[in-house]
Parts: C-alpha cells; structure tokens; sequence
C-alpha cells in the first residue's frame, strides 16, 4: 500500500497548540481519507505531531481494509508462489553446479549449458508463474502487491536474458545490465516481502471498535 500526501489543510491555533488536516490517497483504495493531526510547539520552536485524532477510523476504513485484502490474496496465490520457488530452488542448484565447476573459467560447453538451463527451465517457469498468479482474481486492496509481483517477474526475466547474451556473446557490458537488474529485481521482492509482512501481523489485529 503507498500513500501519497495530496492536501494540506491550513494550520488553527487550538489552545493546547495547533492542528491541521491533511488528506491523503492510497493506491489501492478509490477515495482519499483525511487526517486530523494535532501538533505542539517545542522549546526550540519547532512543530511536531503529537497525534493523529481520527487514526481509529483511518484503520478501519484504509488500512486494515487493504491488509486483510493483501492477506487474502497472498493465501489464494500460496500453493502457486511454493510450487514454483521449489522449482527455481532446484534450478539455481544446477546454475551453482554449472557454474561452480569452472574453476573460475567457463568454456564454450558450460556457457551453452547455464544458457540452455536459463532459457529452456527459468525462463519458462517464471512466464508461468506470472500466468498462474494473473488467473487469481486479485481484491482491490492487493492490486499494488500484484503489480509489484509482476515488475519483479518482467525485471528477473530481462536480467537472465541480458545475462544469456552475456554468456553466448561475452559481452561484460551484458552482465553489467544483468547485475543491475538483478538487484533491481532484489529490491522488488524485499517490498513484497515486507507487504505480505505488514499485512500479516494487521490481519491478526481484532477490529477496533
């Protein structure tokens, strides 16, 4: 779930300080919500909030909404997301098999092979796994975490495809764009974990009356 700050209200003078209305927009939920913020003054003059008046209804209206949304889905796509991991996990074994019998050199068979492999058994499954995820209806409130599977497939596909060209052409400037999109595809998968994480311990929290 992203928020975006999309309006900031005028600052009143209240006796105890100050407050302020600030309205903000969620990805995945069509109406934007507005929070009421109370602020106090520092010794130093600095303004700071002390707390957010209405966050009750903001939880129970944006944020557990869009959690349990996320949880529900992550549930419908477990059985898809394991099958395929066991998979990739057997792969990246023969990748490091491939690969680790070099002795730091790879000669034209070893490349075919870690190419062969990429291209005929990666390749495919994550297409597959992508295809398998985009058949499960996704709520609304999980639409940002299905985008974000997605982006991580497109960019781990267009990595190992710069990493093959890489390999068949010896090219170092293709392994350069694979490395970087590799962590690129590192980082998209560190937000999906810490999505699924978020929308797990807010799933056990019980509705706030």
């Amino acid at each position: 779930m992203t928020t975006t700050l999309t309006d900031v209200g005028e600052v009143m003078r209240t006796e105890g300080g100050a407050a302020v209305a600030v309205t903000v927009a969620e990805d995945s939920v069509p109406m934007p919500f507005t929070l009421r913020l109370a602020l106090e003054e520092s010794e130093d003059g600095r303004w700071r909030i002390t707390r957010i008046e209405n966050y009750r209804a903001y939880l129970d209206t944006v944020a557990l909404p869009v959690h349990r949304d996320i949880s529900d889905y992550v549930k419908a796509t477990a059985g898809i997301v394991e099958e395929c991991n066991r998979s990739l996990i057997a792969q990246q074994e023969r990748f490091r098999a491939l690969d680790g019998s070099s002795g730091g050199h790879l000669g034209v068979r070893q490349r075919e092979a870690i190419a062969a492999l990429l291209e005929q058994e990666t390749i495919p499954l994550l297409r597959e796994r992508q295809q398998r995820l985009d058949d499960v209806r996704v709520p609304a409130g999980a639409k940002g975490l299905a985008r974000l599977r997605q982006a991580s497939t497109d960019v781990s596909i267009s990595g190992w495809q710069h990493y093959i060209k890489g390999l068949r052409e010896r090219d170092h400037a293709e392994f350069e764009t694979a490395q970087s999109l590799h962590k690129q595809a590192l980082a998209l998968e560190q937000r999906i974990e810490e999505a699924i994480a978020r929308a797990a311990v807010n799933d056990d929290l019980p509705r706030i009356p």
